[in-house]
Parts: structure tokens; sequence; C-alpha cells
């Protein structure tokens, strides 16, 4: 029996920028839960590298570098309104 639950096409938004930000891979003002929030999803969990940052959200992930940003998700979230929150933690003109 086929189930009739859908959880939504994935949705990839990716921003890479003209070179490195300083601080843009931390969280200590918890930017990137607003991030995440305004997608309307939340950050679960997060894991660090040496080069990445992976936050592990209730509808997939958000993955940032120093000079890249990359958010997959799938299910309810809006990618398009995360792009505000983005564009407060990094200048349209570095992307």
């Amino acid at each position: 029996m086929l189930s009739s639950f859908f959880e939504g096409p994935e949705k990839k938004l990716e921003i890479i920028l003209s070179g490195p930000i300083a601080g843009l891979r931390d969280n200590n003002d918890k930017k990137w839960d607003k991030t995440a929030k305004a997608a309307r999803a939340n950050i679960i969990s997060k894991a660090n590298t040496a080069g990445i940052s992976a936050y592990l959200l209730s509808e997939s992930s958000l993955f940032v570098w120093d000079d890249r940003i990359l958010l997959i998700t799938c299910g309810k979230t809006r990618l398009v309104e995360a792009l505000p929150e983005i564009l407060k933690i990094v200048d349209k003109k570095n992307i």
C-alpha cells in the first residue's frame, strides 16, 4: 500500500561569496537560528570541521563555509523567506 504522505520537493539555496568572511560560520549571535526559522525550520544539531559548519535542520541541512552558504530543505520550508536574514549577515555586494 502506498502512503499518501508527501514531504515536498527538495529546495536548494546556494550563495557563493566573492571571498571569505571572518566569523561567518559562528552562531554566537544566533544568526543561523534566525535564518532557519525564517525558512520555517529549526536547527536540531551542529557539527564543525576546520573548513565547514554543518547544521542539521528539522527539514534538512544548512552548510556554512567561510565563503559559501548552502541551504537544502524539503517539506514546508520556504527558502526565499530565509534570504532577507542571510542579507543581514552578508552584504549583497559580496555575493
